[in-house]
C-alpha cells in the first residue's frame, strides 16, 4: 500500500513532512519477504529484539526461548535449558562498545561474555527493578535500564559495574521512563522521555524542563527516536507523530492511514528510510511517500511488534507469534496469484491510460491499477475475447491495445471495447504472437505456423514460404523505420521484407542459427535483438555486434530486453534477468544475475512481455506472474561480508585448546596468542565464514596460508580449506570474503601459529650427528679396508671354481641351443608347407581376373599362415566374392579358413544355394556343427567375419549379405555403406529375437566400384598418436583412391598403410578386395 504526499517542492524537510496527503490509500505490489520460524532454527516464535554485533552476527531475543544467533544461514541457540540465562522473557538488548551482549528479561540485566549469560553483578544497596523494560546502550561506558517501575531513572555504568538510580522530576512520580535520545535542537543536553508524553532535560543526575510538549498520543509514548536528519518522532497507541520545532503533527493522520493506528516501534535503514512497526503492519517513509507492508505486501501477519535496520541496508521484523521476516531491498515488486491472478503465466504485459492490461495463457486479461490493484478481468466468457489464451500484447500507434490469442486471432480495444470485425479465423493468423506498424498505416501480424500477414482496414494479405520467407514460423516482425522495411524473425533466420521481396539482411547467415525473439531501437538508431540460444546483439548499420554466455551472458535463451534509463540493458531468460553494463567501447563491462534469491520470483521470463513505465520501473512477465523492477533500488551492497575464522582442527577433530592451557577468545572461541604444534599435528583444518545477511548463499572466499601458498586461492564458495603435511615453521592462515556484488572485505582474517621443529633437526643434534658420523667413517674405512683384502684372495679362489662350472654350462646350454633351432625350423617348415595347402585353396587371380578384369586383392597376412582369405566362385551366371575373416590368426586363423572355404564351395557350387543370406545361414550352422557348437548353449566365439558379394551381370544388380562386415560402393560421387548384421558365424541365430542373415539388392545403374575388407586395415595402431586407422579413415582412404584405375588402388592402399604403419608392426591380418561391376 503507497500513499504518496503532492503538493510544492520545498527545500525544508520539516516543510516536505507538512505537505498534504492523499485522501485513500492504494494497494501497493507484493514484496519479497524472508520468513524465519522454528523450522528453520529459532528457538521461539515470538521475540522480543533483534541486534547486530560488530561480527556481523544477528542476536535474536525470545520471549520464552531465550537467545539465537544468526550468521544468515544457521542459528545456534542459548536456551534456559542450559541455565545460560535464567528465567524469564528477553524483552530487549543491546551491545557496548566493546562489542558485548547485555540482554534485559522479566527477571533482570545479564552479561554474555561469548560463552554463557550471567546475571549482571550489582550492589545489594542499589537492586535493579525487575520486569518488562527496554535497554538503551548511551555512551561508551553507560547503558540506561528502562523498568516498568514509575518514577526510575536507571543507568548502569558498564565499566565499573555499579547501578545509578534516579528519581523523576516531581509530579512524574507515576510516570515511566521509556527512553533516552539526544536531540540537536535542545543543546547538549540527553532527553529523557516517558511513557506518558513528559519530556525532560538530564545532564548528570539533574533533570531541567524541556520546552517540547507531550505529543498528543492518547494512551501514551511506546518509542521515540531522533533520526539522522535530527527530527523527532514518537510512536504511540494512536499513530507516529513528528516534531517541527514548534509543534507536533499526526503523521498518521497526514496519510489518512485507517485504524488501527497504533504504532509500537521505530527504527531507521542505513538509506535514510524510517520504519514504523504497528498493529496493522509496518510502514516506510522515504522520499516523502508512505509505504504499507502487510499481509497484501507478502507478510503473513499484520501484527509487526518490532523492526531492525542491519548495516547491510536489510530491514527485519518479528510478529506476535509468526518468527521474524527479513525484507532484502525493495528493487523488485510482485503481482501474482495472491494478488488476484488465476493464471500466473503472462504473456502480454502493456500500459493503458492509468491501469496496466496483463494477458495470461489461459484466464484471459486483467486489468491492473495501483490504487486498487487487479480490478477486473476480459474472457471468452464474457465474450469479449476470442480465447482466454494470450500469446502477445502490443501497444498500437493510435494507442489502441492489440493482443494476440492462441487459436483466436488478434482483438483490438480501444478504450470501450474488443474489436475483432478485421479477423477472419478461416483464413487470417490464429496463432498470432507478434506485431509491428509502418509508416503507411499496415498492421503487420507475425503467425507461429501460418507466417506474416499484412492488414489495412478490412483487407489483408499473406506473405509465407511460397513469397520467400525461410519458414511459416515467424517469431518476431519489426518495422526498421531507417529503410522502410520489415525485419522477419523465423525458427529458420531472419530476413529482410520490402516492396513484396524477402532478402536477406547484412547479418543474415551470421545470426541463422538463432531465432529472432524482440527488436529495439535506440536513440542512436542501434538496433538490438533479443536471440532463442543465440543471447544478444546489436546491428548499427554498418556493425554487428554479437554477445553470449562467453562474454559473461548467465543464458543464451534470451526472450525479451529492456533498457533503464541510466542505460542499463535488462535480459529476461529462462533462469532470470541479467542487468548488463556496457564499457565505452561497447563491450559487456558487468552482469548482475537475479534469480529467485534475489527476489525474481517469476524465474522464466517471456518474449515480448516487458516496458519501462514513466517512473522508470521495468515490468517483466513471467511464468509466475510480474516482476516489476525498480532501478532506484537496485543498489549494489558495498558492504563486504564480515569474515570470521570459526574453527581450527587438527587432523579433522577440534582442537581443544582448554586441554593446551591456551588462553582464547571467549567471542570467537580461538586463541589469543600464536599457538604452537607439535611436528606430528601438522594436519589442520581451517574453518571460517564470511557473514552478509542481504545474500548469505552467494558468499564467496579467498585464502591462503602464508608460509605455504604463493599467492591467494581461486575464488571458491566452500568455507574450510585443509592443509597436510605441513613442515615446520611459522604459518598465517588469511582468508577473506566477497559479496554477491564483488566488494570484498577490506583486510583479510588471519591466524598465525607455528609447527615445531623435531628434535633430530635442531641445530645442536645435526652438530653432534656430523661428529659421530666422522667417527664412524674412520672405523667403516679401516675395517672394510681389511675386508677388501680377505675378499680378494676369496674371490680369487671363487673366480676359478666358477669359471669350470660356467664352461660346463656353457657346452650344455649350447647343445640346448642346437635342438631348439632343429625344432624352430622343423615348425617353420611345417607353417610353410601349411601356407602352401592355404594358398592352394585360395582362388586363383587368373580366373578371377577372366571373368572380373577390373579388381584388385590387397591381401597381407600378419603371419605365416593368415586366418583372412578371400573366396571366389562361379554358378549359374552369378559370380560371388567374399571377404572372410575368421577368429584369431596364424594357425588357429588358418584352420578355420579351411573349414570356412570347404563349407562356402559346397553350399554355393555343390548345394546350389544362390542367395547371399541363405548361403551366410547354412554357412552358420555348418560352422556350428563343426566346431559341436549346440542351440541353447552360450555362444563361444570362434567363428568367422564375412562380407559376401552376389553378382548376376545379365540382371544388373548386385546382392549383399555380411556377418559383422559392411559393403562399401561408390555411388553418385560418394562412398556409400551398407551394414552386416550384427551377429557372426558360428553364432546362435534362430532365436525370437534373431531370425538369420539379410541380403541386399543393389541396382547398377553405371558402372560402380565395390569394396569388402576385413577389419586388419582399420584396427592397424599407428601414425602420430598411436592410434587405430579405424573404420571412418579407411573410408576416407577408399574414395580418395576410388577416383584411380583400379589396378593402382592396390598400391596407393598399400603406401597408406605403410605410412601409418611406420614404427609400429603389423597387429592383425589385412584384405581389402576391390571390384568394379556394371561395364
Amino acid at each position: 500500500m503507497h500513499v504518496t504526499k503532492t503538493g510544492i517542492l520545498v527545500k525544508s524537510w520539516l516543510m516536505i513532512l507538512a505537505i498534504g496527503a492523499l485522501s485513500h490509500l492504494g494497494y501497493g505490489q507484493r514484496y519479497q519477504f524472508r520468513q524465519y520460524s522454528m523450522r528453520d532454527g529459532l528457538l521461539q516464535s515470538q521475540i522480543g529484539f533483534m541486534g547486530e554485533d560488530p561480527k556481523g552476527y544477528m542476536w535474536i531475543g525470545h520471549l520464552a526461548g531465550g537467545i539465537a544467533r544468526f550468521d544468515g544461514l544457521n542459528f545456534t541457540g542459548y536456551d534456559y535449558s542450559d541455565n545460560k540465562i535464567g528465567l524469564g522473557a528477553v524483552v530487549d538488548g543491546a551491545f557496548d562498545s566493546q562489542g558485548h551482549l547485555w540482554v534485559q528479561t522479566t527477571t533482570g540485566l545479564f552479561e554474555f561474555d561469548g560463552q554463557a549469560f550471567s546475571p549482571y553483578p550489582l550492589e545489594q544497596s542499589y537492586p535493579l527493578p525487575t520486569g518488562l523494560g527496554k535497554l538503551d546502550v548511551f555512551a561508551p561506558d553507560s547503558m540506561f535500564v528502562f523498568t516498568p517501575s514509575p518514577g526510575i531513572l536507571s543507568m548502569v555504568l558498564t565499566d565499573q559495574d555499579t547501578l545509578l538510580i534516579d528519581s523523576l522530576p516531581k509530579g512524574f512520580e507515576q510516570h515511566i521512563a521509556i527512553n533516552i535520545v539526544k536531540y540537536p535542537a535542545s543543546g547538549s543536553s540527553n532527553l529523557v522521555v516517558t511513557g506518558g508524553g513528559g519530556f525532560f532535560h538530564y545532564q548528570a543526575g539533574e533533570f531541567s524542563p524541556c520546552p517540547i510538549p507531550s505529543p498528543p498520543l492518547s494512551g501514551g509514548i511506546n518509542d521515540v527516536r531522533v533520526d539522522s536528519r535530527g527530527i523527532l518522532w514518537a510512536a504511540g497507541i494512536s499513530g507516529v507523530h513528528y516534531w517541527d520545532g514548534t509543534q507536533w503533527h499526526d503523521m498518521f493522520e497526514e496519510y489518512r492511514i485507517p485504524p488501527p493506528k497504533s504504532a509500537i516501534r521505530i527504527a531507521e535503514q542505513q538509506n535514510g528510510a524510517l520504519w514504523f512497526s504497528s498493529l496493522a503492519g509496518a510502514y516506510r517513509y522515504w522520499d516523502s511517500t508512505l509505504v504499507h507492508f502487510g499481509k497484501l505486501e507478502g507478510l503473513t501477519d499484520n501484527q509487526i511488534m518490532g523492526l531492525y535496520g542491519d548495516r547491510e541496508n536489510n530491514m527485519w521484523f518479528w510478529t506476535q507469534g509468526e518468527g521474524m521476516f527479513t525484507l532484502k531491498g525493495n528493487r523488485f515488486r510482485y503481482i501474482l496469484a495472491a494478488d488476484g491472478l488465476e493464471s500466473n503465466v503472462v504473456m502480454g504485459l502493456r500500459p493503458y491510460q492509468d491501469r496496466v492490461f496483463i494477458g495470461t495463457y489461459g484466464n484471459g486479461i486483467y486489468t491492473y491499477s495501483p490504487e486498487n490493484g487487479i480490478e477486473g478481468n476480459f474472457s471468452a466468457e464474457s465474450n469479449d475475447l476470442p480465447s482466454n489464451q494470450i500469446l502477445t500484447g502490443y501497444t498500437a500507434k493510435n494507442g489502441d491495445l492489440i493482443f494476440g490469442f492462441r487459436a483466436g486471432g488478434f482483438s483490438r480495444y480501444n478504450g470501450t471495447r474488443w474489436d475483432n470485425s478485421n479477423y477472419d479465423p478461416q483464413l487470417g493468423p490464429s496463432l498470432t504472437i507478434t506485431f509491428a506498424e509502418d509508416q503507411k498505416g499496415n498492421l503487420w501480424v507475425g503467425d507461429l505456423g501460418k507466417g506474416l500477414y499484412r492488414f489495412h482496414g478490412s483487407s489483408y494479405e499473406r506473405i509465407s514460404t511460397r513469397d520467400g520467407l525461410p519458414s511459416n514460423t515467424v517469431r518476431t516482425v519489426y518495422y526498421h523505420e531507417t529503410d522502410s522495411s520489415l525485419w522477419v524473425g523465423t525458427n529458420k533466420g531472419t530476413v529482410r521484407y520490402k516492396d513484396g521481396v524477402v532478402s536477406k539482411l547484412p547479418f543474415t547467415d551470421s545470426l541463422a542459427d538463432y531465432t529472432l525473439f524482440g527488436v529495439s531501437t535506440r536513440p542512436d538508431g542501434t538496433v538490438w535483438m533479443s536471440l532463442l540460444w543465440g543471447g544478444i546483439a546489436s546491428w548499427d548499420g554498418t556493425t554487428l555486434r554479437h554477445f553470449t554466455t562467453a562474454d559473461g551472458l548467465t543464458s543464451n535463451v534470451t526472450y525479451l530486453h529492456e533498457w533503464d534509463t541510466a542505460g542499463n540493458l535488462y535480459l529476461g531468460t529462462e533462469k532470470g534477468l541479467d542487468r548488463v553494463v556496457f564499457s565505452d567501447q561497447g563491450t559487456i563491462s558487468d552482469v548482475r544475475h537475479y534469480g529467485y534469491d534475489d527476489g525474481f520470483l517469476g524465474i522464466e521470463t517471456n518474449g515480448k512481455t516487458s516496458w519501462k513505465d514513466s517512473l522508470g520501473r521495468l515490468w517483466i512477465g513471467t511464468v509466475d506472474g510480474v516482476m516489476i523492477l525498480d532501478p532506484q533500488y537496485d543498489k549494489l551492497n558495498t558492504n563486504a561480508p564480515k569474515t570470521l575464522i570459526t574453527a581450527v582442527e587438527m587432523n579433522y577433530e577440534p582442537v581443544d585448546w582448554a586441554a593446551r592451557n591456551i588462553e582464547i577468545d571467549a567471542w570467537s572461541g580461538m586463541p589469543v596468542h600464536e599457538p604452537e604444534f607439535d611436528y606430528t599435528e601438522n594436519n589442520l583444518t581451517f574453518r571460517f565464514i564470511g557473514i552478509s545477511l542481504a545474500n548469505p548463499e552467494n558468499v564467496a572466499y579467498g585464502y591462503r596460508l602464508t608460509g605455504h601458498d604463493v599467492r591467494w586461492s581461486p575464488i571458491v564458495d566452500y568455507n574450510q580449506v585443509t592443509y597436510s603435511n605441513l613442515k615446520p615453521g611459522a604459518y598465517t592462515f588469511q582468508v577473506r570474503a566477497r559479496n554477491r556484488d564483488g566488494f570484498w572485505s577490506t583486510e583479510p582474517t588471519e591466524f598465525t601459529f607455528h609447527i615445531l621443529t623435531p628434535w633430530w633437526q635442531t641445530t645442536w643434534f645435526l652438530a653432534s650427528s656430523v661428529l659421530v658420523a666422522l667417527m664412524l667413517i674412520a672405523g667403516v674405512i679401516h675395517l672394510r679396508t681389511y675386508r677388501l683384502r680377505k675378499a680378494k684372495t676369496d674371490l680369487e679362489l671363487k673366480v676359478r671354481n666358477r669359471t669350470e662350472e660356467i664352461m660346463a654350462q656353457k657346452e650344455e646350454i649350447e647343445a640346448q641351443r642346437d635342438m631348439i633351432e632343429q625344432k624352430n625350423q622343423d615348425i617353420t617348415d611345417s607353417l610353410r608347407y601349411a601356407q602352401s595347402i592355404q594358398r592352394a585353396i585360395l582362388p586363383q587371380q587368373t580366373k578371377i581376373k577372366h571373368t572380373l578384369p577390373e579388381h584388385f586383392i590387397f591381401y597381407q597376412p600378419v603371419d605365416i599362415v593368415s586366418g583372412d582369405f578371400y573366396w571366389y566362385a562361379e554358378q549359374e551366371g552369378r559370380y560371388y566374392l567374399a571377404a572372410v575373416d575368421c577368429t584369431g590368426h596364424g594357425v588357429p586363423g588358418a584352420f578355420m579358413s579351411l573349414i570356412a572355404s570347404q563349407h562356402l564351395n559346397q553350399i554355393v557350387i555343390e548345394e546350389q544355394i544362390s542367395d547371399p543370406a541363405k548361403i551366410l545361414n547354412e554357412l552358420n550352422e555348418r560352422v556350428r556343427a563343426t566346431l559341436h557348437q549346440k542351440n541353447g548353449q552360450k555362444d563361444s566365439r570362434d567363428g568367422l567375419d564375412i562380407a559376401l558379394l552376389a553378382y548376376e551381370p545379365t540382371k544388373h544388380f548386385v546382392a549383399f549379405a555380411g556377418a559383422k562386415r559392411p559393403l562399401y560402393y561408390i555411388n553418385n560421387g560418394s562412398l556409400e555403406e551398407i551394414k552386416g548384421d550384427r551377429r557372426f558365424i558360428g553364432s546362435g541365430l534362430h532365436t525370437q529375437e534373431n531370425s538369420g542373415f539379410t541380403t541386399h539388392e543393389i541396382a547398377l545403374k553405371a558402372p560402380t566400384t565395390f569394396y569388402l575388407t576385413s577389419d586388419g586395415f582399420a584396427d592397424q595402431f599407428g601414425g602420430p598418436r598411436d592410434r587405430k586407422f579405424m573404420s571412418s579413415k579407411l573410408k576416407e582412404t577408399l574414395f580418395s583412391v576410388s577416383s584411380l584405375p583400379i589396378h593402382q588402388q592396390k598400391a596407393a592402399l598399400r603406401q597408406t598403410l605403410d605410412s601409418w604403419m611406420v614404427g609400429y608392426p603389423q597387429t592383425d591380418d589385412i584384405l581389402v578386395m576391390g571390384v568394379r561391376l556394371g561395364q
